[in-house]
């Protein structure tokens, strides 16, 4: 990704609205209109302006910004506003494509390897495989098949594994790692469902929510019915959750330069949310409910067993 004015004016207006973040994940929304709208915004361009300035000044700053935003924003786009608490979880189609930009480093080190030259070729086929699990644009229309593919059992077989553990990707980046991960993690949330094959409660709100809707704490209670509900929930939430603390790393500079009292709500919530999942009653009440599907799916393979004997014997 190249490295831009109006990434450090995105940053700019990221302090100067203490550090929230809008619409993490973006869905049916065109991230440069709402970039636009927020820079020009009469509210915070002064703001903007003197934080841009003051980051053009001092090259040291800049340049630990630059380094470590260029990092975290190739697998998502960050704009600032609201937080856990105020917006739907959906991914930004911008944030798929990012997943191949780490290929720079993974050629560096290839490089400077003894590995033969056919090793990044591999390595990128292996990288592919991941692209054909993820859409590049997650819509309403084709929210559906991009889950369907995605929980695939191919799809998922491939995300349970790190890109390292194969022998062709050994050398790429722990970054790269971490974006899968992340990536991974916000599309667990999207597109999980439970022992019956039917979307989770978070999932089924970030397919359904509007831009203003909030994720509220009954959804969350909400996923303690099923195992599968929860160990999705917790995954995903911990990915948003860790990207929000690798933007606010080098973030905490911008409050020291601006003396400005940072007020991020986004790890709190994520803490409350994942406070309720990791609750016993929660843990039980999922377990419980997944041992209990078990007999039932027996049972009703028994009914037809038992259907099928008499409709023979009859015949």
């Amino acid at each position: 990704m190249k490295f831009t004015l109006p990434i450090f004016t995105l940053l700019a207006a990221t302090s100067a609205l203490s550090f929230r973040l809008e619409n993490q994940f973006v869905k049916r929304e065109d991230y440069g209109d709402k970039l636009s709208s927020l820079t020009n915004s009469d509210n915070n361009t002064n703001d903007i302006s003197k934080i841009k300035n003051e980051i053009e000044n001092n090259e040291e700053l800049k340049n630990k910004i630059k380094h470590e935003f260029e990092k975290v924003s190739n697998s998502t786009v960050v704009s600032a506003g609201s937080s856990f608490n105020d917006t739907n979880t959906n991914v930004s189609a911008n944030g798929f494509e990012g997943l191949a930009s780490d290929f720079g480093d993974i050629t560096e080190k290839f490089n400077s390897t003894d590995s033969d030259s056919s090793g990044f070729k591999k390595c990128q086929e292996v990288v592919n495989r991941y692209h054909a699990c993820l859409p590049k644009e997650l819509t309403e229309e084709n929210y559906d098949e991009s889950c369907t593919t995605f929980n695939s059992e191919q799809c998922q077989a491939l995300f349970k594994e790190k890109v390292a553990s194969n022998a062709s990707c050994k050398n790429v980046s722990d970054q790269f790692q971490h974006n899968v991960d992340y990536i991974t993690g916000i599309m667990n949330i999207n597109c999980a469902k439970d022992e019956k094959g039917q979307y989770c409660p978070i999932s089924n709100f970030s397919k359904t929510a509007k831009s203003d809707d909030v994720l509220a704490d009954e959804i969350i209670r909400q996923s303690c019915q099923s195992k599968n509900c929860r160990e999705k929930a917790i995954e995903g939430i911990n990915a948003m959750k860790n990207m929000t603390e690798t933007i606010l790393t080098f973030s905490d500079d911008l409050v020291k330069i601006n003396k400005m009292k940072r007020e991020f709500h986004g790890i709190e919530r994520a803490n409350e949310m994942l406070a309720i999942l990791n609750e016993e009653k929660c843990a039980q009440q999922a377990n419980t409910i997944a041992s209990n599907s078990i007999p039932s799916i027996q049972m009703s393979y028994s009914m037809v067993f038992t259907i099928v004997s008499l409709i023979l014997l009859l015949f």
